[in-house]
């Protein structure tokens, strides 16, 4: 018994997803969009998790042409091309829990970040262009994986 025990206890860990929240930072360092000649911004890795924090305290969004502000109103999570989730931004709020309860799917229920997941995180403004079409200007975009 004490054997079996002792086995469970060691391969617990392996199957468990992350306990500590994890928590990505908005910056500089990690934004996939603006860069020259084809740079890319540091990638996430995370481990799986039911949800995740996203941090963008004291970043300042960048405002493009044809924004009434810098401030955004949406962050966008597509995983693997798939799966994609809306969150709305809530002015003076910078640090969002990304999880089944907060994120709204475009179709399938959030079931957490699994392993050799890959992931994009878009905050941004959704609004409508000249012709009334709806537009998600992305002000930041950051990529991760789920560590296997």
């Amino acid at each position: 018994m004490k054997q079996l025990l002792l086995s469970l206890l060691l391969l617990l860990p392996l199957t468990l997803p992350a306990l500590d929240l994890q928590v990505l930072t908005v910056d500089e360092r990690h934004i996939q969009i603006g860069h020259d000649n084809g740079e890319q911004g540091d990638f996430y890795a995370i481990e799986s998790a039911s949800e995740i924090e996203i941090d963008a305290t004291g970043y300042d969004f960048r405002h493009y042409e044809g924004m009434q502000s810098n401030q955004p109103n949406l962050i966008q999570v597509v995983i693997d091309d798939e799966r994609q989730y809306f969150v709305r931004w809530q002015a003076g709020v910078t640090r969002y829990r990304l999880n089944r309860s907060t994120m709204v799917p475009r179709a399938r229920e959030f079931d957490g970040f699994m392993p050799g997941d890959r992931f994009v995180i878009a905050i941004g403004q959704l609004g409508l262009d000249a012709a009334s079409e709806q537009v998600f200007m992305v002000q930041w975009a950051g990529i991760g994986e789920v560590q296997r």
